[in-house]
């Protein structure tokens, strides 16, 4: 379980459900009027209108017409139109799969595009091509104007229906990503997945047992090993991944306690088998209304109060991270620091 640490003897459990997002739960039901379980994503704005130029053609426009009408919209991509423009990668890929699925009969979205469906962020660069999986047997992998067709079938209880995008359950999801993308943004993947309240680590093993001896289940197993659902963003994960790989014990999400109990901080990684704790900044909690000021000095406060208790740290820009190095040679700084106040793990005590 995950531990919460504390400055001399004892320390108590952390609930590891307690602190995950409830959004994005997946509570439909199958419906006599819709072939899948649905579940939306809250919180979403208005969904633009898709103009598809198959549809003008069907309606009796010619040519000029339809470049009359489309000329005052917004290309998503080629042939697909929508009523005002969309800037965000995720939520342009969205609006192509959502085209994609009404020009396609029998398939559903999968893969990365399903994960964006799922509301799971992906690197922009992999959103270039939309994934989906044939519902029908006997189809063969393609890829044509922008759309990568993998072969199904895919059983019915791996498919729910999204705010009207029919995709992959996440645990299946997860398990196509494992499968076909590097293994860092697989691993980026598998932890926001692990983030949703109804989705277990139990679930990705057994979505990928049944993908059977597929090419990529191999190296799938090691993208569920290093999973892990403590990380609260692709920047932890990135940080966690990086620290490992230099050899480092590394736990997510650690609750940093007095030595009467009160609580202090969380810290979003810590070395096991050292004082010393990692903060991702992602710049997202300076958009919460709160004065710059404010959140800074609130961070510092924080900040300092971890450093009291005995640990040292530091802080991770997304910057950082294009130099792995950096991380690995902070955090030897940090664990120097450390063994030069003469901290010890002494202090820390695991329960």
């Amino acid at each position: 379980c995950r531990v919460c640490w504390v400055l001399g003897a004892g320390c108590w459990p952390v609930d590891e459900r307690s602190d995950r997002p409830s959004h994005l739960r997946q509570t439909g039901s199958m419906g006599d009027h819709q072939p899948y379980p649905s579940t939306a994503t809250p919180e979403t704005p208005e969904t633009p209108e898709l103009v598809l130029t198959r549809d003008l053609r069907a309606k009796g426009l010619d040519g000029s017409e339809i470049r009359s009408v489309t000329a005052g919209l917004h290309r998503v991509r080629r042939g697909v139109f929508t009523t005002y423009e969309v800037s965000d990668r995720q939520a342009r890929h969205l609006l192509a799969t959502r085209a994609t699925l009404r020009m396609r009969q029998q398939v559903v979205a999968s893969h990365t595009s399903a994960a964006v469906a799922h509301g799971l962020w992906v690197p922009p660069e992999l959103l270039d091509a939309v994934h989906v999986t044939a519902t029908a047997p006997h189809v063969k992998d393609s890829t044509r104007n922008g759309v990568h067709l993998h072969a199904g079938p895919i059983p019915p209880h791996d498919v729910v229906s999204i705010d009207e995008v029919v995709a992959t359950r996440i645990p299946r999801t997860v398990a196509d990503c494992a499968m076909m993308l590097p293994f860092v943004d697989a691993v980026i993947v598998a932890d926001q997945a692990l983030q949703q309240p109804d989705v277990t680590p139990q679930d990705l093993e057994l979505a990928l047992a049944a993908r059977g001896r597929r090419r990529g289940v191999a190296r799938a197993r090691r993208v569920l090993r290093a999973s892990d659902w403590g990380a609260e963003s692709p920047g932890e994960t990135r940080i966690r991944l990086i620290l490992v790989d230099a050899g480092f014990d590394v736990e997510s999400q650690v609750v940093i306690c007095r030595r009467d109990g009160t609580f202090v901080a969380r810290v979003d990684l810590k070395l096991r088998d050292h004082p010393v704790f990692v903060e991702f900044d992602g710049r997202a909690k300076y958009q919460m209304g709160a004065s710059m000021e404010a959140v800074l000095w609130a961070e510092k406060l924080r900040f300092d109060k971890v450093h009291e208790l005995g640990l040292e740290g530091f802080r991770v820009i997304w910057n950082h991270l294009a130099r792995p190095r950096s991380v690995v040679e902070r955090t030897h700084q940090a664990i120097a620091r450390a063994e030069k106040r003469g901290l010890g793990d002494t202090l820390f005590i695991e329960g």
